[in-house]
């Protein structure tokens, strides 16, 4: 009962942060165009270097980005993404590698 109960709380998170991030996108969707607006006119005064300054800027926002693991399996990904928001909330450094996941029923 305890691990069904464990397995409930880690899919709530994984679908509160899968919502989260899910906003998180239209925001940036909403705010692509203006970007590129904006983008258009540094390049038509041929400021190089402002276009440079604000895409690194915007790079940075990207990587800070929530990512979330998709492995098919829900029980699986609640777990992982679970662990990687924590260590991100802890600036701990991981790499994501996960490569032909299998789980046998």
């Amino acid at each position: 009962m305890l691990q069904t109960n464990e397995r409930i709380l880690a899919e709530k998170r994984f679908i509160e942060r899968k919502v989260e991030a899910d906003e998180n996108i239209k925001r940036m969707r909403h705010d692509l165009k203006n970007y590129y607006h904006i983008l258009n006119g540094y390049a038509n005064d041929g400021n190089i270097e402002e276009i440079k300054k604000f895409l690194e800027t915007r790079i940075g926002i990207l990587d800070k980005s929530s990512s979330f693991i998709h492995s098919g399996h829900s029980c699986i990904d609640s777990i992982l993404n679970e662990k990687i928001f924590v260590m991100k909330e802890k600036n701990i450094q991981y790499t994501e590698n996960l490569v032909n996941i299998y789980i046998g029923k």
